[in-house]
């Protein structure tokens, strides 16, 4: 990726304790024009239309998830750029 404002000033995200003793650094530093805002506000959550169709986007019923987790694994197969390894074996 190409960052077009060299000059933005950056993230500071203070890591947490159990991954500062696994060696990691204690501040990770993001750049601003490569992060995306998640989450939903406050207000965002008092609303019932809101909510209500988000749920209908993020609980699916189990044979609908199947089939979505099927066609991305069939979609992964097809790539020629992702491998796969087996780890513990």
């Amino acid at each position: 990726m190409k960052i077009h404002d060299l000059e933005q000033p950056l993230l500071v995200s203070l890591t947490k304790a159990r991954e500062r003793r696994s060696g990691e650094p204690e501040y990770v530093y993001l750049v601003p024009e490569l992060c995306r805002m998640t989450g939903i506000t406050d207000e965002m959550r008092g609303n019932f239309t809101f909510m209500r169709d988000l749920g209908e986007h993020t609980r699916i019923n189990p044979p609908v998830r199947l089939k979505r987790l099927e066609n991305f694994n069939q979609r992964l197969q097809r790539e020629g750029a992702v491998s796969c390894v087996v780890v513990g074996q």
